[in-house]
Formats: C-alpha cells, structure tokens, sequence
C-alpha cells in the first residue's frame, strides 16, 4: 500500500516535505526494519527525512521507483500571530486528504500518529532521547478525531 510520511515538530515551524512509498506490510513493520541509528531523537525534520529515505532505498521490499517526495506549501501568514496557528491549519489542511499522512512529531518522546488510526510511540531502553539503544515502535492507542457539538464546552465559536 502507498502511504506518506512527514516529520515535523508542532511547536515550531519546521517540517520537512511528504514522502511518499510502496509497503505491503503494516506501517510498524516498516519502522521497526530500520536500524535503530536512523530514530536518534534530534530536532531536524529535514535531516530525519533525509535518513529515512537512505534507509528506505537500502531495504529489502520497498519497491524504489514507487517512492516520491513532495513539498508541503505553508503560507508565511501562517506564520504572522501565533506561533501554534501554523500547526492547526496544517493539520486540518491534512485532513481534507484521502488518506492523512503519517505524522512524526519528534518532540521527546518521539510519536506518529495517522488521524483515524493507530497511535505508534518510539520506546528505548535508556532515559535520554540522544540515545536509542534499542528503540523500537509499539502501539501506543488509536488517534479517532472527536468532533466537538455546536455549544459543548470547549467549542471555539464561543456558544454556549
């Protein structure tokens, strides 16, 4: 199946473009084939990018004429107010996918999540997120959107 992937860190404007692969198997699968090298927690989209399409094109069972890349346009006056306004419109942006992206937050401690799906949270054995001696991705929850009801608590449109 044709799935895409993007790193990003939700706190600051850095993103890195979309890439897109062929893999027949679950997306876990996948994450858990790399070397444990490629998920030192580091706050460089574009360098996380980078690795996972080396490590990609070295493994076994990733079709590499069917990996593409594509920017990810974010407009500046997205980023003129308030520095999280970025990061919310990005997101509902991506829900007006087919299929939503496959989002690497790589805040400690590293998550990805793909809206309606599961939840995967990268573990290591040691404290410290510089250090990934023996990382690998479980399945931390699901991500289903909740859809706030005119007049709930919490509805931005400010009724009540």
């Amino acid at each position: 199946m044709f799935f895409d992937l993007v790193f990003h860190l939700p706190d600051v404007p850095f993103i890195s473009p979309m890439v897109s692969l062929w893999w027949e198997a679950e997306v876990i699968d996948l994450l858990n084939s790399f070397p444990t090298d490629l998920w030192r927690c580091d706050s460089v989209p574009e360098r996380w990018f980078a690795n996972f399409i080396a490590a990609c094109v070295a493994l076994p069972g990733i079709d590499q004429s069917r990996i593409e890349v594509r920017n990810i346009p974010v407009p500046t006056e997205w980023l003129a107010n308030d520095r999280g306004e970025w990061y919310g419109r990005l997101m509902a942006d991506f829900q007006e996918f087919d299929a939503p992206p496959i989002l690497v937050n790589l805040s400690y401690p590293c998550e990805a999540r793909r809206p309606g799906f599961n939840v995967w949270k990268l573990v290591t054995s040691l404290e410290s997120p510089s250090k990934v001696s023996g990382a690998r991705w479980i399945v931390s929850g699901w991500d289903i959107p909740q859809k706030a009801e005119p007049g709930a608590a919490g509805d931005r449109r400010g009724r009540s």
